[in-house]
């Protein structure tokens, strides 16, 4: 059963906070256009002073969704790091083990064993083409 670490908190946290901002956006978006509606009617039918009243709320409420907006952004931004961050996590925890790997086959071939090796191949080839060359000469 995979446990719930603090990371696992802190993002569902940030969603949860997220969506409670989307809903309170959808809220502001429909008193928007219905308080375009009611100062719209007021106008029409001559009531200035109280058209002026809605419009102004009106204003308000634009500002409040803009300052909603800023928040969704920062919230949207937090929750993009975390992500960016554990998938570099993975990948750091991937090249340790990988170095570790690599060291534990390293260890396995000896530099000496490898220079020997050489040496041995060098000898032979050379022994090789001593003996071609006197096999290759004519016999007399």
């Amino acid at each position: 059963r995979p446990t719930i670490t603090e990371v696992d908190r802190a993002i569902l946290s940030l969603k949860t906070q997220r969506k409670k901002l989307e809903d309170q956006e959808k809220l502001l978006n429909v008193r928007l256009v219905r308080h375009a509606e009611v100062a719209s009617q007021l106008a029409r039918e001559g009531r200035r002073d109280r058209a002026l009243l809605v419009l102004r709320k009106k204003k308000l409420n634009e500002k409040q969704l803009s300052q909603l907006h800023g928040l969704i952004l920062n919230v949207e931004e937090m929750l993009s790091n975390i992500e960016t961050s554990k998938k570099q996590s993975v990948v750091f925890a991937a090249l340790q083990s990988g170095t570790e790997a690599l060291k534990q086959l390293q260890a396995q071939v000896k530099l000496e064993d490898v220079q020997r090796l050489l040496e041995d191949t060098a000898e032979a080839r050379q022994y090789q083409e001593e003996l071609q060359t006197l096999l290759g000469q004519q016999l007399t």
